[in-house]
């Protein structure tokens, strides 16, 4: 539905330059000071990174009618096997990396709910992809790692991508994420 709206408001840019082309005019009247106070003025503001601007140009109203919950668990026996784990193999295994294991498993075993609904038939996936958020040292910065088939990577192997995602957003070496985020620091905020 965003595309729709976007080529609509193209064709209607291009419609009304060409058509009345005063608007131009008072377009760039009031776009240019609005740039110029979003980009420099207000600089500093907390809405204007570049992940702000991308979450508030992406949200949109809710579609779809996955219902998200939150509840409150235990950790002490996973931390504790976290921290064996590392001192067994020397790789750093953290939270994140032995739930993003876990579900890979959760998604094998109950394969009824890892699957989409396609005109109308439910239908099953065959890959246990895990999406997950890593954030930076100086958690500024954030990007998403999808991890393929995970209930079938070792601990090793997912810690060793998600380490590699954060240090490719800390040394700004990932080429998707420095190119979304040279896009997202142009946008203007709200």
């Amino acid at each position: 539905m965003n595309a729709l709206r976007i080529i609509f408001m193209v064709l209607l840019i291009i419609y009304i330059t060409f058509v009345h082309p005063k608007f131009l005019l008072h377009f760039f009247a009031l776009f240019i000071p609005y740039i110029i106070i979003t980009q420099y003025v207000l600089y500093t503001s907390p809405l204007n990174t570049g992940k702000s601007k991308v979450f508030i140009s992406s949200w949109s109203n809710p579609y779809d009618p996955t219902i998200y919950a939150t509840s409150k668990l235990k950790s002490t026996k996973v931390k504790e096997f976290c921290k064996e784990y590392t001192k067994k193999t020397g790789v750093k295994v953290g939270l994140t990396t032995f739930l993003i294991k876990l579900g890979g498993f959760a998604l094998k075993k109950f394969k009824d709910i890892n699957g989409n609904i396609i005109f109308g038939h439910y239908v099953q996936k065959e890959n246990t992809d895990i999406s997950c958020i890593v954030i930076s040292d100086n958690r500024e910065e954030s990007d998403i790692l999808t991890i393929k088939n995970s209930n079938k990577l070792a601990l090793e192997e997912i810690s060793r991508k998600v380490e590699e995602k954060k240090n490719n957003i800390k040394n700004k070496t990932d080429v998707v994420y420095n190119r979304r985020m040279m896009i997202a620091k142009l946008l203007p905020t709200l």
